[in-house]
């Protein structure tokens, strides 16, 4: 199973109109660190293959205020697909 990421990004947008996402200047510090004050944290975890062994997409979830909180909902998203998968029982 995957274990997934918490990531961070804003819907700024450049001189072209489009989103700059992660890519944002505002998200960093100038020491690197993160910037508590812009952009919205969320997570991203690939899903099991459904019965009939299909592909699905990834859950993602997002608007968070703190990276703990994102890690947060994604360890209940771990439980839960742990308690689903047949290889646990």
């Amino acid at each position: 199973m995957a274990d997934g990421t918490t990531f961070k990004r804003c819907s700024c947008t450049g001189a072209d109109g489009k989103a700059l996402g992660q890519k944002c200047p505002k998200l960093r510090r100038p020491g690197g660190g993160w910037s508590n004050r812009h952009g919205i944290w969320s997570y991203q975890i690939e899903l099991p293959a459904t019965v009939e062994g299909k592909r699905r997409g990834p859950l993602r979830r997002s608007g968070f205020a703190t990276q703990d909180a994102a890690n947060t909902q994604l360890g209940q998203v771990r439980e839960l697909l742990a308690l689903a998968d047949p290889a646990s029982w």
